[in-house]
């Protein structure tokens, strides 16, 4: 009010009931009061100098709208006074000029009553609002918990329900399996790492004493949610703060049949953050998530028993491997195979299991980099095919590796008898046929008379398909050998360009009727690949006799070579055949290089063949250690590719080396490998050079050889300076003597290293078959130990 007088007969009145009472002189300053005061009922004045009582009366209801406004007014204010009740002021008015204290205590204390009374009806359907909306919170999550079989699900689903119950900056699901557990980490505000740090330390604490043994955090699988910044239910939005410090948590187990199988855990930053209907609500949700994790893993051990009695009636024995190698399932048939009837699952490690199988099967898997792959397996002179496969989780994690062995020995036979059956009867067809070839030949040459036109024509039409039954009986003879193992390589250094030279020589005619044009994309710097000369023309003449086969008049086809690397240890060369032909269907892809199979679906009907020829091409490339696939576009042309082992000496001498244990092991004679070892070579090769010391190396070589005598030892230089031997037919005491005196040979000279002259010292090891090992790999192992 304006008037000093009122102002101070109200201050005085008001402050002998008990009231804390502030005046102001004019609008502006009473605003100020309420922006710094919360204020429970205010009495103005409706006629001021300057902001009259009504701008006063809409900018505090603006600001401080459950504050209970008196209007004070003359007589002749009467409509104004009736204009602020409907502006929000309380519905009783106090009249001037004033003379009845009683009246302006009576109307004070009714305003105190209705804004008492409102706030705690305000403050009762903010509880009631937050109560429903919780119940229906716990309702959505108790449904959905209900129908939920799907582990990350029902974590999504809990995790993501926690802060809308909850005031908490972070919320933690633990749960435990056999061998530790999977923490999942939810952020309902942005904190520390040391937050999280600390709330995870809580909750591994409160679980150990839960516990009968620690649970340490690298038994963990540890998943941080994705975070969305959520904002608190019906409060401002502030700017967001990094939270530090754990202030108050709470931790609630998760409870299986009175046993500790996992914990709910929220924490905040702020001091007691959660009371007891907070704690109720989680534990209702821990109990109906204990609910739901019994009745999962129920049907995880339901599905686990019906998918062991599949696997244990199985005919195929099946292997399954976790990923941390260990062995969790091994069937009847696999125990058969692996003759593990007596041997409890305890006892069965994977190392066994590998050792049995002749090879790691994880590692094989990671090596191909395959989702499955087909080995062979000879277990105990039983042939096994086995199929090695991934087991993947739906997030893309492996979870292990699944080994499938299947019996193929009947399957091995009947093919050995087919092949056998194959080889004689193409044996006995070529006999009979040279003769009507050479008898055809003999009239075609009129040495057994005159042959008029019409005869000539027919035994044209006779030699072409005496031409082609050679050539089908020429496949079938190859075919045979290849399945037998029984083909004959003569691998050596060659240039891809000399086969390829000759195939197309060969083919050029056939090429030409069907105006189509080979391209060659050879380059000049390609290194030598390491292969049978012969057997490699033969793989050039069968892709691109395929390809110009399927090719339609005046396409192209072209020949192309790159060098390649599988590991730091092992360079190809890849050869490409790409054709504009009609392509090959993607469920064909497969079945093209099985014998005798024929593209059916084809544009080109008068194709003609035996369907041998891809199969005789696969069988010559993994004969010689590569391999060879295809890739196809329906109406768009195929590209087969093939890869050939690069040449390096090495190589060849451990494939020579291969090849003389077992003519030893086949005559029953002794093979010894000696080795002469510069003594510091890597000094020297440091000191003087590369190419100073491989020459100081290759003179013990030359001395070696003049020592040796014998053109059936083979000698070669090894990259570390080594000089290796092979002694045919020597057993270990005649090795030794040899490499006495190849060493005092050596003893006795002087050798030159760029300008100096030096003495040389030597290492000698001896390693002999079948005493130190009966394979080169076990030899090289004994040499190298």
């Amino acid at each position: 009010d304006d008037e000093k007088g009122i102002r101070n007969l109200f201050q005085r009145a008001l402050a002998r009931e008990g009231y804390e009472v502030i005046t102001a002189e004019n609008g502006p300053e009473g605003i100020r009061i309420f922006k710094e005061k919360a204020i429970n009922v205010a009495l103005i004045d409706i006629k001021m100098h300057g902001m009259d009582g009504m701008r006063v009366l809409r900018k505090i209801k603006k600001t401080s709208p459950d504050c209970e406004v008196i209007i004070i007014t003359g007589n002749a204010s009467m409509d104004s006074a009736i204009e602020s009740v409907k502006a929000g002021a309380y519905y009783d008015y106090i009249q001037k000029p004033f003379d009845n204290i009683e009246n302006l205590i009576n109307v004070i204390g009714k305003a105190m009553e209705k804004q008492r009374l409102t706030a705690q009806n305000k403050e009762l359907m903010d509880a009631l609002k937050k109560r429903v909306y919780e119940l229906q919170v716990l309702y959505d999550v108790s449904d959905a918990i209900g129908y939920t079989l799907d582990y990350r699900k029902l974590v999504k689903l809990i995790m993501s329900s926690l802060h809308k119950i909850v005031d908490d900056d972070l919320s933690i699901l633990l749960l435990l399996n056999g061998e530790g557990g999977h923490l999942t980490i939810q952020r309902s505000h942005t904190v520390t790492d040391a937050f999280i740090n600390q709330a995870k330390s809580n909750v591994v604490a409160a679980s150990n004493a839960l516990m009968d043994e620690d649970l340490s955090e690298n038994k963990l699988k540890i998943e941080e949610a994705p975070y969305d910044r959520w904002k608190a239910r019906g409060e401002r939005s502030e700017p967001e703060q990094i939270k530090t410090n754990v202030r108050s948590f709470f931790n609630i187990p998760l409870m299986i049949k009175d046993k500790f199988t996992g914990m709910i855990n929220v924490c905040s930053h702020k001091e007691n953050a959660f009371d007891v209907d907070d704690i109720k609500l989680l534990y209702t949700i821990a109990n109906q998530m204990s609910a739901a994790i019994e009745r999962l893993r129920g049907v995880i051990a339901a599905e686990k028993t019906k998918m062991e009695v599949m696997v244990d009636s199985m005919v195929d024995g099946v292997i399954m491997i976790d990923k941390n190698k260990k062995i969790v399932v091994i069937n009847p048939a696999a125990r058969k195979a692996l003759h593990l009837g007596s041997y409890q699952e305890s006892d069965i490690d994977f190392d066994g299991i590998s050792k049995l199988l002749g090879c790691n099967p994880v590692e094989l898997l990671r090596r191909e980099g395959a989702g499955s792959i087909k080995n062979e397996a000879l277990i105990y002179g039983i042939q096994n095919q086995m199929q090695i496969s991934s087991v993947m989780g739906s997030d893309g994690d492996a979870l292990g590796t699944v080994v499938v062995l299947r019996d193929v020995s009947r399957e091995k036979e009947i093919d050995r008898m087919k092949s056998e059956f194959i080889s004689i009867v193409g044996h006995e067809l070529r006999t009979p046929l040279t003769s009507i070839k050479n008898a055809v030949n003999v009239i075609f040459s009129k040495k057994a008379g005159d042959i008029n036109e019409n005869q000539m024509r027919f035994l044209s039409m006779a030699d072409r398909n005496i031409n082609r039954l050679s050539g089908l009986i020429n496949d079938l003879l190859d075919i045979s050998r290849i399945e037998a193992g029984k083909i004959n390589l003569e691998l050596k250094p060659l240039a891809l360009g000399t086969a390829l030279d000759m195939a197309i020589n060969s083919l050029a005619s056939r090429a030409g009727e069907k105006s189509i044009s080979i391209r060659k994309e050879i380059p000049s710097d390609l290194p030598q690949a390491y292969g049978d000369p012969d057997k490699l023309e033969q793989i050039f003449i069968n892709l691109i006799d395929n390809a110009i086969k399927f090719t339609p008049e005046g396409g192209q086809i072209c020949v192309s070579a790159s060098e390649g690397q599988r590991s730091e240890v092992e360079n190809f060369i890849k050869v490409s055949v790409t054709d504009t032909g009609t392509g090959i269907g993607p469920d064909e892809i497969e079945k093209i290089f099985d014998r005798f199979y024929k593209v059916e679906k084809t544009l080109i009907r008068t194709v003609n063949g035996t369907g041998l020829g891809l199969s005789i091409v696969k069988g010559l490339v993994e004969a010689q250690g590569g391999k060879v696939w295809v890739s196809s576009k329906v109406g768009k042309g195929s590209k087969f590719s093939f890869t050939l082992l690069k040449y390096t000496s090495e190589r060849a001498f451990k494939d020579l080396l291969h090849r003389e244990i077992q003519k030893a092991n086949e005559n029953n004679t002794p093979l010894s490998l000696l080795i002469l070892k510069v003594d510091e070579f890597e000094y020297l090769r440091e000191t003087h050079g590369e190419a100073e010391a491989l020459k100081l190396a290759r003179e013990v070589r030359q001395l070696g050889e003049s020592t040796v005598r014998r053109s059936t030892d083979k000698i070669n230089v090894r990259a570390d300076g080594g000089v290796i031997i092979i002694l045919f037919d020597t057993p270990k005491q005649g090795a030794l003597a040899l490499a006495d005196r190849i060493k005092m040979s050596v003893s006795k000279q002087r050798f030159t290293a760029g300008e100096e002259s030096i003495k040389i010292n030597l290492q000698l090891i001896v390693a002999t078959f079948p005493e130190d090992g009966r394979t080169e790999g076990e030899l090289m192992k004994a040499i190298n130990d």
